[in-house]
């Protein structure tokens, strides 16, 4: 599969190698020059990070993961799902800062190919992906589809083996064994009678 990661950030390029490291195609769009340089001579950015600084440079020999800014969004278009994470800054009377994200909505918005899922992968107030920025991706002309993630479940299905199935996936059948083998326990002996109801 063909994913755009944008946001290079702490997270996004993390995220980026996981999607890359499951053996798809990762383009990763950044603001910042020096991040995307970076990337693209096949080291990690961040040095704080040691999986980044292990796995980068053997993904971008592969041709698995690259990067690039808006100025040049070569391979946006052939993306199949484009993954935002931008930051979302709440301010000391607790409003929002949508700037940077609004920016890279429209940025998104004017590179994209036909039928391709876009998901914002940070905190949002509900109903902002529907009200704000499927708008904006619709008055593009794409056939787009516009989604919100929680960053905890996508988060855990990027470090599944080699699917995105959620962990509240898990967490599902979890539950209904839990129940399941208490239904039977019930069963079980003199207490199998009825409960009152």
């Amino acid at each position: 599969m063909r994913i755009a990661v944008v946001g290079l950030g702490h997270i996004g390029l993390p995220l980026a190698v996981q999607y890359a490291s499951r053996g798809h195609d990762v383009l990763g769009v950044d603001i910042d020059r020096r991040i995307v340089d970076a990337v693209n001579r096949g080291e990690s950015p961040h040095d704080d990070e040691q999986t980044l600084i292990d796995r980068v440079p053997e993904l971008a020999a592969a041709g698995r993961l690259r990067a690039t800014t808006w100025s040049e969004p070569a391979g946006m278009r052939e993306a199949e799902v484009v993954v935002v994470i931008v930051p979302v800054v709440v301010d000391a009377e607790r409003e929002i800062d949508f700037a940077p994200i609004d920016a890279a909505t429209r940025d998104i918005a004017a590179n994209l190919g036909p039928n391709t899922l876009v998901v914002y992968e940070t905190t949002l107030p509900v109903g902002t992906t529907r009200t704000r920025f499927g708008p904006v991706l619709a008055a593009a002309g794409s056939s787009s589809t516009a989604t919100c993630s929680w960053p905890s479940l996508r988060s855990a299905c990027s470090s599944a083996a080699s699917s995105l199935t959620c962990a509240a996936t898990r967490r599902s059948s979890a539950g209904r064994a839990r129940r399941a083998r208490a239904g039977r326990s019930s069963s079980i002996g003199p207490s199998s009678s009825p409960r009152p109801r």
